[in-house]
């Protein structure tokens, strides 16, 4: 598994465990914090925005490190001449 790979995982898997636990506890989710958000629904939104961000990041990252393989076919299908 590449690092980039890794990190995507890493980063995506602890808010999920994290919030995986607190959901077991039916109290702490419950809390106001203003009005009537909830300490849950605050905790569900950073979940969606990191995983949002971090698949950006990752496909970002991706496209810029290519497999070497892959560089040598394109560049040999770019010199075939039609």
């Amino acid at each position: 598994m590449r690092r980039v790979q890794r990190t995507l995982l890493v980063v995506n898997v602890v808010p999920l465990v994290v919030g995986s636990l607190l959901s077991s506890f039916t109290d702490i989710p419950a809390i106001f914090l203003y009005r009537r958000l909830t300490l849950g629904m605050v905790w569900g939104l950073l979940q969606i925005c990191l995983f949002v961000i971090t698949a950006w990041l990752f496909e970002l990252r991706s496209q810029r490190l290519c497999d070497p393989v892959e560089v040598s076919l394109n560049s040999d299908l770019s010199q075939v001449k039609w």
